[in-house]
């Protein structure tokens, strides 16, 4: 049963980290298109402001996903160092520190909250643009 439960844990990070790649992927190219398509024009204070506010969320929010996403490449890095942290002790004979190697390597609790401000401010800038499309 823990083999079956480490295999769907990591088949649903897996999945996790595709979507979040996907949602940078999208974020990233709808900053992109928006800034060349709008630089330049003019608009009302109002929608001006809504406009900076939505460009300056959706770049929060590739910053955290950018943040985020690099906890991807951290877990395989993070087993490999345990494993050979565990092997080192074996080599030395240090068995009762071996044993004291975590089998399991967790992300640091702050990967969480990043993840979530990367949604917040995707949602946030999406309303946003919501504003603004309104506005004009």
């Amino acid at each position: 049963m823990p083999d079956l439960l480490q295999k769907y844990s990591e088949l649903r990070s897996e999945k996790g980290y595709a979507y979040m790649r996907w949602l940078m992927l999208i974020s990233t190219g709808a900053f992109s298109v928006s800034v060349s398509v709008l630089f330049g024009k003019t608009f009302s204070p109002q929608s001006l402001i809504v406009l900076k506010a939505a460009l300056s969320a959706n770049a929060i929010g590739v910053l955290f996903g950018a943040i985020a996403i690099f906890g991807e490449a951290m877990l395989p890095r993070g087993v490999v160092r345990l494993l050979v942290d565990k092997e080192i002790h074996k080599m030395r004979r240090d068995y009762e520190a071996a044993a004291n190697v975590p089998s399991m390597y967790t992300l640091p609790p702050c990967m969480k909250y990043i993840e979530r401000l990367f949604y917040l401010a995707l949602c946030t800038s999406l309303g946003l643009w919501v504003w603004f499309i309104w506005l004009q």
